[in-house]
This record gives C-alpha cells, structure tokens and sequence, in this order.
C-alpha cells in the first residue's frame, strides 16, 4: 500500500474515534435535515436490496453506529457482518442497538482493503457512505476486488455523482469538486473493475447527488 493510500486510511481510523461516533450516532436520530436526509437513504437502501436480489447474508461495510441494520433486517436479511475501521463506532453499536437487532449481528473491525472474512463470505456487500470520502483511484480499485472477493453475489456501492442540481450548484464552489464523480467516468471504472452494472437507485432523481449502484460480483 503506498504512503497516499496509508495516510487516508489512518485519516479515517483516527478521526472516528468513540466520542465522535457517539455523536455521528446522535446526530441522525435529532430532527431537521440529517432525520429526512437518512429517511430517505434508508428508502434508497431498501430499493437497492431488492435490485440486490433480496440477500440473506451483508457485509455492512462501514456498518457506523448501524444506522442501516433496520433496514437490511426488515428487507429479509438473516445476517449482517457489520464490519468499521473504528473501534469507536463498534463500541457504540454495542451500546446502542436493539437486543433482537444484535442476535442477527456479528461485529468485525477491519480495513475494507483487507477484509478478514473468507471468500464469497457472504450474499451482498453493502457499503453506503465510503467510497465518496475516497479520491484515490487505487484505493477504489482495492476495495472493488476485496468486494468482489468476499461476496458470492452482489456489491451496493453508493457514490455522489454529478449530473443533477445540487451537484451543478457546488461545482461552481471549487472547494466542494472533489467529492462528485462523473456518472461516466464511475461506470466505466465499475467495469475496469470487472463489476456487471445491474442498476442504480437514486435518493432524490435529478436533485441529489446521492446514488446506490448495485453491481454483480464475477
């Protein structure tokens, strides 16, 4: 791994530490933008499990606080491997997620470069609010192949993307660039990757930037 990849990845490790994820957890039961914002990602999520083809076994990955394990356990999900970089955010999903939730709940840290689960480990990778923060290409690339490594079936990946009016907006404000990919450009990487494009969900077509790929692992 070279000294770009290593420091992005300590970025991450470090920054979520257990206080921060105390309050990343919190933040996102309060009211206003953030309750609506995550309203509708679990909308997103839900379609994308069903484009998934229902998996009964999900890598959550990274899992956060389990923001989306009502979600994933609703959908039909027997299973969740909910797997995060920081110790923090596990301890809090300790603390905080339902007893019935936690009997469908094996939790693992561990770097989505190198995940510590066999191959084809499981039904669908589910990996939601990642590969946005990542503008290393072969970071990506790591990622895609330990994704297509572990699952037996299918990846849902989601991405902010350009082409829709909030992405129009900040592109006019170059300090905000560098976290929307080309639609294109994305798709073509999905398939650089070896990854089938099954189909993609998005939380609010032609406003936001935030879209679900589902991808077929071969």
């Amino acid at each position: 791994m070279n000294k770009d990849i290593q420091s992005q990845a300590f970025t991450f490790k470090n920054r979520y530490n257990y206080d921060y994820s105390k309050h990343y957890y919190q933040r996102h039961k309060q009211g206003g933008f953030k309750y609506i914002s995550n309203v509708l990602e679990q909308h997103m999520a839900d379609k994308a499990l069903s484009l998934a083809g229902n998996p009964q076994t999900v890598l959550d990955l990274p899992c956060g606080a389990g923001r989306f394990w009502e979600t994933l356990l609703k959908h039909g999900v027997q299973k969740i491997i909910g797997m995060d970089q920081s110790e923090g955010m596990l301890q809090v999903c300790q603390e905080t997620a339902p007893a019935e939730q936690l009997k469908h709940i094996e939790l693992l840290q561990g770097d989505a470069s190198n995940i510590p689960l066999p191959d084809n480990a499981v039904d669908s990778v589910f990996c939601m609010r990642l590969l946005h923060h990542i503008d290393i290409k072969n970071l990506r690339m790591e990622f895609y192949k330990e994704f297509q490594r572990v699952s037996a079936g299918t990846v849902c990946i989601s991405y902010w993307v350009d082409g829709n009016l909030k992405s129009g907006i900040n592109l006019r404000r170059p300090h905000k660039n560098q976290n929307y990919m080309n639609q294109v450009l994305l798709e073509n990487e999905f398939k650089e990757a070896d990854f089938e494009i099954i189909g993609h969900v998005d939380m609010l077509k032609f406003y936001s930037p935030w879209r679900t790929y589902v991808l077929r692992a071969k």
